[in-house]
């Protein structure tokens, strides 16, 4: 009899151990399942990206043919079309990155496994260069110039070495 109770108590107390294991197990998963995605802003984020690109070449392209149009006449108006396709490549160039920073951003917030200062300090500083970027898109909206063109495309080398480094980390 008291082998018996001995037996029938192990195998309870392995049962209610085997159920609240189990019952652990399930609310582990559920967390990790429920975490909310941002799968459709990152989804929207690459269609915006992809679509950026593609006027960025056009735009690119069309500074192009000016400057070497430029270049075969050297006319007043040849320069200002020059400068007008300057203007319209650079912003959107600052469009396109700060599109793929709000990309990698979103991609990296909905990354796991990543050690939270890392994060924490390479979203600041993606933060930081979008809004630098910002400001510069902004200059260029309000250039008049070719002066002011000039400069701005001078400006743009301070971006590179962080957005090298905030994209390639």
């Amino acid at each position: 009899m008291n082998k018996k109770r001995t037996l029938l108590l192990s195998l309870f107390i392995t049962i209610t151990i085997f159920f609240s294991a189990s019952n652990v197990i399930a609310q582990d998963s559920a967390q990790i399942f429920n975490k909310t995605r941002n799968t459709q802003k990152i989804e929207e984020l690459r269609i915006l990206y992809r679509d950026q690109i593609e006027a960025y070449r056009k735009s690119d392209k069309e500074f192009n043919v000016a400057k070497t149009h430029y270049f075969n006449v050297e006319t007043l108006r040849a320069l200002e079309e020059v400068v007008s396709a300057t203007e319209v490549a650079m912003f959107d160039r600052s469009k396109i990155l700060i599109t793929y920073l709000e990309l990698l951003s979103a991609t990296l917030d909905d990354a796991s496994g990543i050690e939270l200062t890392l994060k924490e300090e390479s979203l600041k500083e993606i933060r930081s260069l979008i809004v630098n970027l910002q400001l510069h898109q902004e200059e260029i909206d309000l250039a008049d110039d070719r002066g002011s063109v000039n400069i701005l495309a001078d400006k743009f080398e301070v971006f590179v070495e962080p957005y090298n480094q905030v994209a390639y980390r």
